[in-house]
């Protein structure tokens, strides 16, 4: 029945938004209505279209669905669009530890450091919030650690400040990799600081 609703309608109908500026499409994802989702993609949905904040129905999808995702990204989502705030897809999973759907936008060529309006990339927030393995797999993916927010913190410093002890010792970790065997006694020395310090 609903298919046969959506039929009747336009393109342009399938799109019409509430007063909020959200889509048909937009509002479905919010609902997590995926066959609503499906059936409104099937009859012409623009799949870019965000709400009055600049929330597109790849933003919403990320905290919630990777199926759906997925979805939007065959149906061509472009993947790097920002809302008003500057937050990306990549940067919305991140935040809400969804580990599969940064591997799918990953996969789909999403900016790794592409940073909101604070200066905080996915990272930064990964880090902040104490993601172990989303750190894990964004600095797979060639992250950038040593980048700050608009207040001057790394991502590494983020951590830091939040007792985030797993990501701490997988950034220093990581940055031991990176600059050599030379830099591990420093480093060493810094996680038992912290360690002492946090003991206190």
């Amino acid at each position: 029945m609903m298919s046969i609703l959506l039929g009747c309608y336009s393109r342009a109908g399938v799109d019409v938004p509430d007063k909020e500026g959200a889509t048909p499409l937009l509002s479905a994802i919010t609902l997590g209505d995926d066959e609503m989702v499906k059936l409104l993609l099937d009859h012409g949905a623009k799949v870019n279209l965000g709400n009055k904040a600049g929330v597109t129905p790849l933003m919403e999808a990320a905290k919630r669905n990777d199926s759906i995702v997925r979805l939007l990204l065959h149906h061509f989502a472009s993947v790097d669009k920002q809302d008003s705030n500057g937050s990306t897809a990549l940067i919305s999973a991140a935040v809400h530890d969804k580990y599969d759907v940064v591997g799918s936008l990953l996969s789909a060529d999403a900016t790794v450091d592409l940073a909101d309006n604070w200066g905080m990339t996915a990272l930064m927030w990964a880090s902040f919030l104490g993601h172990t393995e989303i750190v894990r797999l964004l600095l797979s993916h060639h992250a950038n650690m040593n980048v700050e927010n608009k207040d001057g913190q790394s991502a590494l410093q983020l951590a830091e400040a939040e007792g985030r002890r797993d990501v701490v010792d997988h950034l220093m970790g990581h940055t031991s990799s990176a600059l050599g065997r030379c830099t591990a006694p420093s480093l060493q020395s810094r996680r038992l600081e912290m360690r002492e310090g946090s003991a206190t």
